[in-house]
Formats: structure tokens, C-alpha cells, sequence
């Protein structure tokens, strides 16, 4: 029988609600080279942006031709559809992001 208590509590355990849950966001970036004044601002129209996936390299084709390729800051924008629960942290995890980056 005690056995059987201590399966069922690892079960709870496994299956308990409030466990880490992680969410891939590799999809749906917006992105534009250059310096973009207001960029940062949540209102800000990037509808004629590109849209990719990441990960992504802007200057990538052009290397593997030999030619020269852009090499100042460019700017990469993604919407959360997030509501925030009481009592839970939510954390970003960047795996790369090459030199230099930002996140506002």
C-alpha cells in the first residue's frame, strides 16, 4: 500500500500544473536592418517588415558568394500573446545572438 501512495505522489508530481513548461518562439519575428528609431515601442508599425524564423543571419548569403555584406545593427520584433498568472515567473532564453544584443 505504500507503495502504491508514493507512485500516485510521483504521478502528482509529473503531472502537477504549476511545473516548468517551455514554449519554442522560433516563429513569426519581424525584422528590418538598420537603426530603427522607436523600434522598441510596443505600438510600433512593423507591417512592412520581414517576417522569419529564427534562427536567423541577414548577412549570410551574400558571404557565402564572397560579397560584402551588411554589418551595422538590425532590429528583430516578435508579439507575445502572454497573460501574465500571479505567483509564476516567466523567463526568455536566447540560445545566440551573435555580437551584441539588446532586449527591451
Amino acid at each position: 500500500m505504500r507503495s502504491f501512495f508514493v507512485f500516485i505522489c510521483l504521478l502528482a508530481l509529473v503531472f502537477d500544473s504549476s511545473a516548468r513548461q517551455d514554449t519554442v518562439l522560433d516563429s513569426g519575428w519581424r525584422f528590418k536592418l538598420g537603426d530603427i528609431r522607436g523600434a522598441e515601442a510596443v505600438n510600433f508599425d512593423d507591417a512592412d517588415w520581414l517576417t522569419v524564423s529564427i534562427p536567423h543571419n541577414w548577412g549570410w548569403a551574400q558571404a557565402q558568394d564572397g560579397k560584402d555584406y551588411y554589418r551595422g545593427p538590425g532590429w528583430y520584433r516578435r508579439e507575445l500573446d502572454l497573460t501574465p498568472e500571479p505567483g509564476r515567473r516567466y523567463f526568455l532564453r536566447f540560445e545566440a545572438a551573435s555580437l551584441f544584443a539588446d532586449v527591451l
